[in-house]
């Protein structure tokens, strides 16, 4: 193991090399050196008729080498077929668009000097501040009235002018590009949200590579269900639990999907978020097939350990890099469910327990625990029974098979020798 400042040690990520597997483009083993293709077309020479041998001067060898050249440039041009003419396939032939970008939009509230009444003109432009000196501009969508008697008007609509998600997020004052003598104030109270980036290049072709899987987009199998959900904006995780009927939390329907969903950080999405899903699966479902749309069930996990590390490290870095390690690893975006699960960015799957066998229930091991702290840089080892999970260095059963870790509260201590003894913190 390395330890100088330059060259950290890595730790794995298994769903980000899952992720890159299940997602990636697949290359063809094309060979496309002149002189391999040449080798092979004498050495079939050579099998044909044996004796021959390839003389520098023979009309056949000079010709196997013009040919070779031709058909490496030839395979070249196959093997490299730019990736976004697939983008085109999606989209034209398969019907199936990229995220286009959109700008954030938000509701403001318009104070004016006194009550003779105005006119907020649409197209009028005001500025939110990110940062004191970052500011994104926004314009008024539609024309509203201030009556006379009034002095202020709510829920007038704001867009951002420049699409993207740097227009998200934002309220409080805002400022008149072009400043009108009647106004006071204009505030926005909530944030401004749906601003969008866009999907790049790389993103919708791994969502497509996924997609293509259920390329009538008619969901069967309970993982095209997951994948589908997928698609639906603000879902970031998708697991499919066939035959589960969460009304009653029992097994066995057939043609019975239960989705549980969650954002991208694990959290549970929006009930909007949740309606969308179920309206979209619901048009595309076979006849027949009941689908129900739930939130995980969370639980906080403490853990608590102890790490000896190597000698001179300095302790407080050390316990620094275990508790965010432990951290994510607990985290609900990372941790994965169901035992036939691939990576959650590609939809995630639980089966239905075998007949006579109860319920599976999601485990964390104390052992993968032990493990993740000894990869940490300026780790040595874990003592034995050097980790507890709720007070027992055991593995722990989270209570449902759609549970997920939430991190609780994380103590450990880092113990450090030295010539003259132990430094622990």
């Amino acid at each position: 193991m390395s330890f100088f400042d330059s060259d950290p040690e890595e730790v794995p990520n298994p769903n980000a090399d899952m992720a890159f597997e299940e997602t990636a483009m697949a290359r063809p083993d094309v060979e496309t050196d002149t002189r391999a293709i040449a080798e092979r077309i004498y050495d079939g020479l050579a099998s044909r008729f044996p004796g021959w041998v390839a003389h520098d001067g023979n009309l056949e060898v000079g010709l196997t080498d013009e040919w070779s050249a031709v058909a490496a440039e030839l395979r070249q041009e196959a093997v490299t077929v730019p990736e976004a003419i697939y983008q085109t396939y999606g989209e034209e032939v398969l019907g199936i668009p990229a995220t286009p970008p959109a700008p954030a939009v938000g509701t403001s509230t318009w104070t004016a000097l006194d009550k003779q009444g105005y006119t907020i003109t649409a197209g009028i432009q005001l500025t939110l501040a990110r940062t004191g000196d970052d500011l994104v501009a926004f314009e008024v969508l539609s024309s509203v009235e201030i009556p006379q008697g009034q002095d202020s008007v709510d829920g007038v609509e704001i867009v951002a002018i420049a699409d993207g998600a740097q227009g998200n997020g934002l309220n409080g004052p805002a400022e008149l590009i072009d400043p009108l003598s009647w106004v006071q104030e204009v505030t926005v109270s909530q944030p401004t949200a749906g601003g969008l980036n866009g999907q790049t290049l790389e993103d919708y072709l791994t969502q497509l590579i996924m997609l293509m899987r259920v390329i009538a987009l008619r969901p069967i199998l309970p993982l095209d269900f997951a994948i589908l959900a997928l698609r639906v904006y603000g879902v970031g995780r998708a697991v499919a639990m066939d035959l589960y009927d969460p009304t009653d939390g029992t097994w066995g329907h057939e043609r019975t999907i239960t989705l549980i969903l969650t954002g991208d950080d694990g959290k549970p999405v929006l009930e909007e978020v949740r309606r969308q899903v179920a309206a979209y699966l619901d048009v595309l479902r076979e006849v027949n097939f009941v689908i129900y749309v739930r939130d995980a069930v969370y639980e906080e996990v403490d853990v608590t350990y102890q790490v000896v590390a190597f000698a001179e490290q300095d302790p407080a870095m050390v316990k620094e890099l275990c508790d965010e390690a432990l951290a994510d690893y607990l985290s609900p975006s990372n941790f994965r469910l169901g035992t036939t699960s691939p990576s959650i960015v590609g939809g995630e799957q639980i089966d239905p327990p075998a007949p006579g066998q109860s319920p599976g229930r999601q485990t964390l091991r104390v052992n993968d625990l032990v493990s993740l702290l000894d990869r940490q840089r300026g780790v040595d080892f874990v003592p034995i029974g050097g980790v507890q999970i709720n007070g027992q260095a055991d593995d722990y059963t989270l209570p449902q098979p759609y549970s997920l870790p939430e991190p609780g509260q994380i103590s450990g201590s880092v113990t450090v020798p030295a010539p003259s003894g132990g430094m622990t913190v």
